[in-house]
């Protein structure tokens, strides 16, 4: 197998809604429909993969090769003119303001991998098989930005998996895997000082990558039409990448990009596919979770109420739930084949309350979805044509995409859910699409 590939995608997008004019002032009558940023973002995925497979009597082997060459350009520019501000005079920098069109970032990385891996099944019995494998990544990073910043670094990970399956019956299977993962720091993370346009932060271009050991074991059976599966896991994070002050956290001195944190993820997994008939077909699936931190000991708040000073509380967070996980969630597809070209999907999503904070202070409610599909594929020799059509949220469901709270934003010495970041979710949404293949 030898696949080459090219994916681009191209974003263009406002930010900040605009509360202060170009004084620094706050003003209530500035147009709400005006934002401080113009973001480009540009990213450019080229690769070749190939892979070399055989089989033998009792094994079978397989050894690839995983190459990518990507590119991600990254632009602000202020749209209006925006005051630079000091507390300590205020306006004490020179000039006292930055100028509609001036450059808020502009900055280009260069990302190339250079990996290896292959994997080994054998046959201990007829019942019972072996899987190994190895991978090697080498990830290259090459980033320069408009204030003349030109960085090179490069990191070396080997990750690996160890599974077995057991064959209880033509029907029944039990597996159990162990592996690794790791994740390189970014560009942003190592050199935050130089390329960081927020916070009082210093380079670490000692940053290891952060690693993980993920444990599972699982019972896979099939009846009639109808296929269940179970698991459990178990996932520890460590040489965890976060700031000495926390991720969002407060800090009255210079922080940094650290492996001081770490956290573990447990639960399981429930699934099943059944073929209820000719024309209808259920997925099912659902997931509890509980993902906390294991280690989070210094996370920092300013509390004092106050935007011209600042007084640091922290905080010892360890053994808190991680922001933005739900215990509970539930996806269901029924997917109903009107003719052999022809099919509607009905997709219900539900997770519950989750807490948008490091505290564990601030609780958002879960909530539900519906999301229909109908989509019409035809095929020949000579190719294959897609059409489909899908309306998202089809109640309208008002919720949070995202809720997140880490600081005291509306400096009222109070932490709670006045202070909360979110992106709302957009409501009821239509898309259609169609595809060639050839």
């Amino acid at each position: 197998l030898v696949n080459g590939y090219i994916y681009t995608d191209s974003t263009e997008f406002m930010s900040a809604p605009q509360t202060k004019d170009a004084t620094g002032t706050s003003d209530a009558t500035l147009d709400d429909e005006d934002y401080v940023y113009d973001n480009f973002y540009e990213q450019t995925q080229r690769g070749i993969k190939s892979e070399f497979r055989d089989k033998y009597t009792d094994s079978a082997a397989m050894i690839g090769l995983d190459l990518r060459a990507n590119e991600y350009k990254n632009r602000s520019v202020y749209r209006v003119d925006q005051a630079k501000i000091s507390y300590f005079p205020v306006y004490s920098v020179t000039p006292s303001f930055y100028l509609a069109g001036d450059d808020k970032s502009n900055d280009t990385t260069d990302e190339y991998v250079y990996a290896i891996y292959g994997e080994y099944k054998y046959a201990l019995s007829k019942a019972l098989s072996l899987t190994t494998n190895l991978r090697y990544d080498k990830i290259v990073y090459d980033y320069s930005d408009y204030l003349s910043n030109n960085y090179k670094e490069d990191f070396q990970t080997y990750n690996y998996r160890l599974g077995m399956n057991y064959k209880l019956s033509k029907q029944s299977h039990i597996y159990i895997n162990h592996s690794t993962g790791s994740r390189a720091p970014t560009v942003s993370q190592l050199y935050a000082g130089d390329v960081s346009t927020w916070g009082d932060t210093v380079n670490n271009p000692d940053l290891e990558p952060e690693t993980s050991k993920n444990y599972e074991i699982g019972f896979r059976t099939k009846r009639t039409k109808t296929l269940y599966e179970a698991s459990v896991f178990q996932i520890d994070r460590d040489d965890f990448i976060m700031k000495t002050s926390g991720n969002y956290g407060d800090t009255a001195t210079s922080d940094q990009w650290d492996n001081v944190g770490g956290a573990q993820h447990r639960g399981f997994e429930l699934s099943t596919i059944s073929d209820l008939s000719k024309e209808y077909r259920l997925n099912l699936a659902y997931t509890y979770l509980d993902a906390r931190y294991t280690q989070y000991d210094n996370f920092g708040m300013d509390l004092d109420g106050s935007p011209f000073t600042s007084v640091i509380t922290n905080f010892d967070v360890t053994g808190n739930r991680i922001p933005r996980t739900s215990y509970h969630t539930v996806n269901m597809k029924l997917k109903y084949k009107a003719t052999q070209n022809f099919s509607i999907t009905g997709e219900a999503n539900a997770r519950s309350s989750y807490f948008a904070d490091d505290l564990n202070a601030v609780k958002i409610a879960g909530h539900g979805t519906l999301n229909l599909l109908a989509d019409y594929v035809k095929k020949s020799k000579a190719y294959e044509l897609s059409l489909f059509a899908r309306v998202d949220n089809v109640f309208d469901k008002f919720y949070y995409n995202t809720a997140r709270s880490s600081s005291d934003r509306n400096e009222d010495g109070v932490f709670d859910a006045e202070d909360l970041s979110i992106t709302v979710n957009q409501g009821r949404s239509y898309r259609a699409g169609v595809s060639v293949k050839f």
